[in-house]
């Protein structure tokens, strides 16, 4: 399954036609509608009913809808985040701490940043704990506990 497919298959979504989402997504008709069949034969379901003029989304594609559409925003916000790293920035970092680190060291670190600046987000945690939280998603973990080997 291509991200490009599923794209195509939100824009005929959105536009209810073939026709019109090919137009949209400056694809020739033949070549959109192959490859709406072929995301139907990857997925083993038929995801619109073709009987009239508008393409009428079947149960198995309202259901698959929000997937597709959650498969596509992730996709997007991997590709911001990748160009942003690129480009040497990072958008949003989350650093996990104990309280008093937070307080004694990294507020008054961050106060000298700027709006230019990574978003960081600050996790309070136990000096034991605080690496652990690397696992839930932490960037950075800081802590006077040694760290686990693994770390």
């Amino acid at each position: 399954m291509e991200l490009r497919v599923l794209r195509y298959f939100l824009t005929i979504v959105e536009t209810g036609s073939v026709t019109k989402a090919a137009e949209v997504v400056r694809v020739a008709q033949p070549s959109l509608s192959r490859q709406l069949r072929g995301l139907e034969a990857t997925l083993g379901m038929t995801l619109f009913d073709r009987g009239g003029k508008q393409m009428v989304l079947t149960a198995a594609g309202r259901r698959f809808l929000p997937l597709a559409r959650d498969l596509v925003a992730r996709a997007d916000a991997a590709e911001a985040a990748v160009g942003a790293l690129a480009a040497g920035c990072a958008m949003r970092i989350t650093v996990a701490a104990p309280p008093t680190t937070i307080t004694d060291v990294i507020a008054p670190f961050l106060a000298t940043w700027g709006p230019e600046d990574p978003l960081v987000t600050v996790q309070a945690e136990s000096p034991a704990h605080a690496y652990q939280a690397l696992a839930g998603g932490a960037d950075v973990a800081i802590s006077s506990a040694p760290s686990r080997r693994r770390f």
